[in-house]
């Protein structure tokens, strides 16, 4: 899934850069992508914890009722987390979308 967020933003970039050149206009800013860029960093992040929370849960017998409590949490806050960078994603998607121009 990563691999196809950096795709996602990197064909948008050249995509806004294209219009840029082609109708002087970004169909959305430089800064708002670069955002997007700049939270797949937290993504790989997110995606190196919540791979050890399952590594851990799977080996539950190890730990106490209470620190299974905690694995459970934080992997559904790495969950939460995922979910947000799928909405951003999304929602970076929608608005190029909805601001891209007409043929004319």
């Amino acid at each position: 899934m990563e691999d196809n967020f950096k795709k996602t933003i990197e064909i948008l970039t050249d995509i806004n850069e294209l219009i840029k050149k082609k109708k002087q206009i970004e169909v959305v800013s430089k800064s708002e992508l670069d955002d997007k860029i700049d939270n797949l960093d937290e993504y790989s992040d997110l995606l190196e914890n919540m791979t050890q929370n399952i590594e851990k849960l799977s080996n539950s017998h190890l730990y106490s009722t209470d620190e299974i409590r905690s694995l459970l949490l934080k992997l559904h806050l790495n969950f939460a987390d995922y979910i947000w960078h799928i909405d951003e994603i999304h929602d970076l998607l929608k608005d190029f979308i909805g601001n891209f121009p007409d043929s004319n």
